[in-house]
């Protein structure tokens, strides 16, 4: 089966459980929400895995999204979709490198095949340790880590998935207005239900 990780996400599609990336040893902790390595030779993954009474790798087509966690993923018809993350386990070869991602992915589980959909999102201040559910035809996406100052993001974004402005980005103003990464948002109708997270400039978690 698959490695022990932590920040790694988990979709259900088809009677089946599918978990892609994570990494061994960096996740955002108080105090001072430093990445911090918790044991071993740190490690990042990109792999994918599908779970029904036993593991199986999933062997993908195409280009894979690089080595990440703290990434989210959505299921859709075909798959899922996977946006942003983060890789502090020394990329380049440099202990403590870290590398922030922006890009949009679709796996298609029936093909087995990754798409690289949009490489960047210049604007969006957070991409890891963030939320994200599926509304219709656009993916909101909400708070997460922004890493060149250690602080939550209090940012909404709607990514379309469908039609001619499929994978544009576009600022939601009614988000809510409090900072917030490391929570969990989850549809609930036709609402979008938040719960916990963590404040770096306090280190608080959020009841």
């Amino acid at each position: 089966g698959p490695a022990a990780r932590g920040g790694h996400t988990m979709v259900s599609w088809q009677s089946a459980a599918y978990i892609f990336g994570g990494s061994t040893s960096y996740l955002p902790l108080p105090p001072s929400s430093a990445l911090v390595a918790v044991s071993g030779t740190p490690q990042a993954f990109n792999d994918v895995w599908k779970f029904t009474t036993v593991w199986e790798q999933v062997v993908m087509q195409n280009s894979a999204p690089r080595q990440r966690e703290g990434h989210t993923a959505v299921a859709t018809e075909a798959g899922f979709i996977v946006f942003g993350g983060i890789d502090a386990t020394g990329y380049d070869g440099t202990p403590g490198s870290i590398v922030t991602y922006k890009d949009v992915w679709t796996a298609d589980l029936s093909s087995t095949a990754w798409t690289l959909q949009s490489s960047d999102a210049p604007a969006i201040s957070a991409s890891c340790f963030h939320s994200a559910v599926v509304v219709g035809d656009v993916m909101l996406v909400f708070g997460g880590l922004v890493v060149s100052d250690m602080s939550a993001s209090a940012e909404m974004w709607a990514l379309q998935l469908t039609g001619p402005e499929a994978w544009t980005w576009t600022r939601v103003d009614a988000a809510p207005s409090f900072p917030v990464l490391g929570h969990s948002l989850v549809l609930i109708g036709s609402s979008a239900w938040l719960f916990g997270g963590l404040r770096p400039a306090s280190d608080a978690l959020i009841p």
